[in-house]
């Protein structure tokens, strides 16, 4: 996964997941913080209750 600010392979996968369990990851060269949805289609969306 490459780093969604500057595009980056050199990346480190943190221990920590999110409150919806998706895998953190932190940018070597930048030090920005992401998850696995960060930069997707999918970011932003929300299901709601039925």
């Amino acid at each position: 996964m490459d780093c969604v600010a500057c595009s980056s392979a050199a990346m480190t996968e943190r221990p920590q997941r999110t409150a919806r369990g998706y895998r953190r990851f932190r940018c070597r060269d930048c030090g920005k913080q992401y998850n696995e949805r960060s930069g997707g289609v999918l970011n932003h969306a929300q299901t709601r209750p039925t």
